[in-house]
């Protein structure tokens, strides 16, 4: 078991240590704000050299790089405030020491070769403190520190969403819809919408949206998109695809050549030829086509319009549902 201090008087605080596993990390950037350990006010935070080796190795995991890349950024802020020399404060959560080198408990059947086992030596290895746990994600890591006589914190891992949201996915994401945003016309839209949702993170939430028949809009929205993507190619024109792959009409270009004008022949008459009275096409004269050229304008433009707001309104379903996940993962604060 491990050994507590001796009793303090009653001026002095109570000292809780948590040594943080690695995966504690790739769940989230800023774990103390977690909430199995967010209601822990004034606790000290011991991040061991060993996170820091794993976390440099992990970076070669392409479907863990942008985790790790944001846990790495959060310690790199500490280290550059001094936590490798003295603890950093961390509002009022509490303190962080990163440890550039592991300290050893004096624990034989503790195999210093395995991670798990130099996170519960440093954890032994911590003095004059009322509790030292460890923080982990791992069933093993837990129940290895149990066995140990170290308190543990499991983290839950129920969402796999809220793991896989990191700072750089938020940002990325709000960039994609803002770019639809400021598009003008429904062919920028829809491309910049296609675009949007072929985000890895995007896509990976529309794939759940589709897994869930309760999810009937978005998902409507999320296929109908993925089908235009796989027909709009570069040969193939988007006012072709609007119609059957957007259920909305494609606005009509103004035409800007001369047409030919078919007025009525002559109504019959005595002395009216056969050939005077058959209809016959004309070219349309310049006041002609300029009234037709601002007609045929105002319609594109109204076409046009009605075409961005369909887009936006079928990209929006989709955007709201991202935005509550959002709340409902972090209370708000990322929307």
């Amino acid at each position: 078991m491990v050994t507590k201090a001796p009793p303090r008087t009653k001026k002095s605080r109570t000292r809780t240590v948590v040594v943080l596993d690695t995966s504690v990390f790739i769940q989230a950037a800023r774990p103390w704000e977690l909430p199995e350990l967010s209601d822990a006010r004034g606790t000290e935070y011991l991040v061991s050299a060993t996170v820091l080796w794993e976390l440099d190795r992990l970076m070669e995991e392409p479907r863990l790089r942008d985790r790790v890349r944001s846990a790495r950024n959060v310690l790199v802020d500490l280290i550059n405030r001094g936590a490798t020399q003295e603890a950093v404060q961390i509002g009022d959560r509490g303190t962080v020491v990163i440890r550039t080198a592991d300290e050893s408990g004096d624990r034989s059947e503790l195999d210093l070769q395995l991670a798990d086992d130099r996170i519960l030596s440093l954890a032994l290895s911590v003095r004059d403190a009322d509790r030292i746990a460890v923080a982990s994600t791992e069933l093993f890591l837990y129940a290895k520190a149990k066995a140990c006589g170290i308190d543990a914190v499991l983290i839950s891992e129920a969402d796999k969403t809220a793991a896989a949201i990191t700072e750089r996915e938020i940002r990325s994401f709000n960039q994609g819809w803002h770019r639809i945003e400021r598009s003008d016309t429904s062919w920028t839209k829809a491309r910049r919408g296609v675009s949007w949702l072929q985000q890895s993170f995007v896509r990976k939430v529309c794939d759940e949206i589709l897994a869930d028949p309760r999810n009937l809009w978005p998902a409507q929205y999320i296929r109908m998109y993925r089908n235009l993507e796989s027909v709009w190619t570069p040969t193939v024109s988007l006012s072709n695809l609007m119609q059957t792959h957007l259920n909305t009409p494609p606005p009509r270009r103004p035409n800007l050549n001369v047409i030919l004008i078919r007025e009525p022949g002559l109504p019959w008459a005595v002395g009216v030829s056969f050939q005077d009275q058959q209809p016959r096409d004309r070219r349309e004269t310049a006041d002609e086509r300029n009234v037709r050229i601002r007609d045929e304008e105002r319609r594109y433009l109204e076409g046009e319009l009605y075409a961005c707001d369909q887009i936006d309104a079928q990209l929006g379903a989709i955007h709201e549902y991202f935005l509550d996940r959002f709340d409902q993962l972090s209370g708000g604060a990322q929307s």
